[in-house]
């Protein structure tokens, strides 16, 4: 991800404006502060990701429409054939990142590694300086820049990626037994090597991403859990680049479940040359506030011009808010009831 610029004071001159626009279930909201003028300061630019890793530049969209025009027979969450994405329905969130090109061990020709816990995924990860994927970075990587349902297009294909085997009944016993698990899990296996399948293989050349075996994660909200599972496996399930399983405690280990790493993309940054233009009026910054946020007053603390456009999600209609002065912080009083403080990109 790109190093965020350095930040310096900033003095809340005006109220605050909530326009609200629906985006599915939620109201999306801009907060515009006025604020006095900053320095601008250079943009650093990115060096390429190891050897091993894939590095993904892009947008990402939070809130995105995806139809399916055919289903199965069977009734399941399988999809054969999508139109293809509309536009983003809210603003986008800028991901800049490394990705490992296959499934951990990040080894062409291997077999992914299972039976490991969220907590055991991530050791592994960062003891190599890396880390797990977020889903949103996930996601990014997986539909590329067209929010490809499946990382090879819009239709379903089994021939593409390792998906649609007949499911095994597990002997969850035999699963969890010491002596027992090896050879529970060789039975059930039906897994691949990784880069098996030539055309399993994501807008940012990544291999094996839906299918296979699913993925740890991070989930960004933390809520029902800090994990989440992506990508599916090789059985009959969703198996495409925006479905999440959020439902699995860390330490849950099972038979199909796998990971890869991820990390920040290495940044350099260079002295602008350029001489800063002053503002000859107030800027407006955006901020980001939870989607699950339920709250009257956000605590604002002292901030600049420079922070990332991003999206406040409040579930309220249109509204005016006050903007006081309280301290170091700004408080936006507003009618949706409750508190939370706001996080900031």
């Amino acid at each position: 991800m790109s190093a965020r610029p350095k930040l310096s004071r900033m003095v809340v001159l005006a109220v605050v404006l909530l326009q609200a626009s629906t985006a599915q279930s939620d109201e999306v909201c801009d907060v515009v502060l006025a604020t006095t003028p900053a320095p601008l300061e250079a943009k650093p630019t990115s060096s390429a990701c190891p050897e091993d890793m894939l590095e993904v530049e892009g947008d990402f969209c939070p809130f995105l429409d995806q139809v399916c025009l055919r289903r199965p027979r069977d009734w399941s969450y399988r999809c054969l054939e999508y139109r293809k994405s509309g536009p983003c329905q809210t603003r986008t969130a800028h991901k800049h990142f490394c990705i490992d090109k296959y499934e951990w061990p990040n080894r062409a020709g291997e077999e992914p590694v299972v039976m490991k816990d969220w907590y055991e995924a991530g050791a592994a990860c960062k003891a190599i300086g890396k880390r797990l994927c977020t889903q949103d970075e996930w996601t990014l990587a997986c539909e590329g820049p067209e929010h490809l349902p499946y990382p090879y297009g819009q239709s379903r294909d089994a021939t593409a990626c390792n998906i649609d085997k007949p499911h095994l009944t597990v002997d969850e016993k035999a699963l969890r037994h010491p002596g027992k698990r090896d050879a529970e899990v060789a039975r059930l296996w039906q897994g691949e090597k990784s880069g098996s399948r030539e055309r399993c293989v994501s807008p940012f050349g990544v291999h094996d991403m839906t299918g296979n075996v699913d993925e740890w994660t991070v989930n960004e909200t933390g809520k029902p859990h800090k994990s989440a599972l992506k990508g599916g496996y090789w059985s009959w399930v969703r198996g495409r680049c925006r479905a999440v399983t959020p439902g699995h405690e860390e330490d849950f280990r099972y038979y199909q479940i796998g990971w890869r790493c991820c990390a920040d993309a290495p940044t350099t940054s260079k002295p602008s040359t350029a001489v800063a233009e002053p503002a000859s009026a107030a800027q407006p910054i955006t901020i980001v506030v939870p989607a699950q946020a339920r709250g009257h007053r956000i605590y604002v603390d002292e901030k600049v011009r420079g922070v990332a456009p991003a999206v406040v999600t409040v579930p309220c209609g249109p509204h005016v808010v006050r903007l006081g002065a309280k301290g170091r912080s700004h408080e936006i009083d507003g009618p949706c009831g409750g508190r939370f403080a706001l996080p900031y990109p």
